[in-house]
């Protein structure tokens, strides 16, 4: 309950003043007024989300999210490996050895809440693809540097994720934080050797949070 105090108004009537004859009072009072009140509670869940961008910077191909395109293709278009692309592609080419790497350097980012800092994001080579026999598959977290003299044993293996963070391949190590950026590239290494083909490799992308 609220109560208003009672309130004196003295009011002078401008005319009365004016004309000299006195001014007017009056008494004006209020009481037992009542305070009306409506409780309003706001209530929520909030719930651990997590997106994965993946942007392929040596080739113009942005904002890949598993929130919007969910899959992109890079295409390498057509090259030797002697003398590097003949026709218009994307992606990078560098001789190397007997042979020579194609390559697509990216970042991924993981933006999330409900995770503590603790997220991960792993790279995964879900099966031998098409006409990769011969080829060699890697990543490296230096982009921009040149491949290292390719060497089999460093293969991303089939089924066996590489960690992008907390573990190893990008530095600094540790887990990714919320819109930390995650610089690498992937490369396919094409012996001189080859016969003429087509090759197909998809390579998977997960970010997790506990």
């Amino acid at each position: 309950m609220k109560r208003i105090q009672k309130i004196l108004f003295v009011a002078g009537t401008t005319l009365g003043l004016m004309l000299g004859i006195g001014t007017a009072k009056a008494q004006v009072s209020n009481t037992g007024v009542a305070s009306a009140g409506v409780d309003v509670t706001l209530t929520g869940t909030v719930e651990s989300s997590i997106m994965l961008t993946v942007d392929v910077a040596s080739t113009g191909t942005t904002g890949l999210t598993n929130t919007g395109p969910a899959s992109a293709t890079v295409n390498f278009g057509t090259f030797n490996t002697t003398s590097g692309f003949t026709a218009a592609g994307n992606g990078t080419w560098e001789r190397n050895g007997a042979g020579a790497w194609v390559g697509a350097e990216l970042t991924a980012t993981a933006t999330y809440s409900g995770g503590a800092g603790t997220a991960s994001i792993d790279i995964t080579r879900p099966d031998a693809g098409t006409n990769m026999t011969g080829l060699g598959l890697q990543v490296k977290d230096t982009v921009g540097t040149p491949w290292p003299a390719y060497n089999a044993a460093n293969d991303l293996a089939i089924g066996a994720p590489v960690s992008l963070c907390p573990n190893g391949l990008v530095s600094p190590n540790g887990n990714c934080a919320s819109g930390d950026v995650r610089s690498h590239a992937l490369g396919v290494y094409v012996p001189d050797s080859t016969l003429p083909t087509t090759f197909t490799q998809t390579v998977n992308y997960t970010a997790t949070i506990p």
